[in-house]
């Protein structure tokens, strides 16, 4: 969230208290993600990421002997708080515009392919994708059947603590149309779930 929204039409801020208002978001972020590591193109709020790299340019400066107009000691009590000058979160956050980017698009592609699954068994049944190959279907099924197959091997590694690109949300949304995690156990029918596609 920014500014917009919050107070009222015309109301102008402080320099102080822009600054107190831009920590505090960054606190929300610290407490939420567990670092400082705010990308440059934040969607939640894009100038949290320019505030967070300007505190870091003009802290460094004083730690260096340099003289800074913003960057108080009251302030780096407070970033120093939060750990906003971590090497570790420091590298993370010039990485992270990268990682969004791939994360964004590895969601979308995720959400279309749900999205197809979930077209295909309302048409043909949950087993439909329980025993088909790859080589024995025409090859419009392979890129879901793919999809499919790497579900079952992230949920495994979910299981046993690996990291795993499968949240516990993308779990509970296949649960919630009776994904089947493992083809050759007992798994409830199709009609218990069909109720759920309609």
């Amino acid at each position: 969230p920014g500014q917009q929204g919050i107070f009222p039409p015309g109301f102008q801020m402080s320099l102080d208290q822009t600054w107190e208002h831009s920590y505090n978001e960054l606190r929300g972020f610290w407490f939420q993600h567990g670092h400082c590591c705010v990308p440059q193109m934040y969607s939640k709020n894009p100038s949290l990421g320019h505030w967070v790299r300007n505190q870091r340019y003009h802290y460094r400066k004083v730690q260096n002997g340099e003289k800074s107009i913003t960057m108080t000691v009251e302030r780096m009590r407070k970033l120093t708080d939060i750990r906003i000058l971590l090497e570790k979160d420091y590298n993370q956050w010039q990485e992270s515009n990268q990682v969004l980017k791939a994360c964004t698009k590895h969601a979308i592609a995720w959400n279309e392919r749900y999205e197809e699954y979930k077209g295909y068994i309302k048409t043909f049944g949950l087993t439909f994708f329980r025993t088909i190959k790859e080589d024995s279907h025409p090859s419009h099924y392979t890129s879901l059947l793919r999809w499919v197959n790497n579900n079952r091997i992230q949920y495994k590694k979910f299981e046993c603590g690996e990291t795993s690109l499968l949240t516990k949300e993308r779990i509970c949304l296949l649960n919630e149309i009776g994904f089947i995690w493992k083809p050759n156990e007992g798994n409830p029918t199709w009609d218990d779930y069909y109720e759920k596609l309609k």
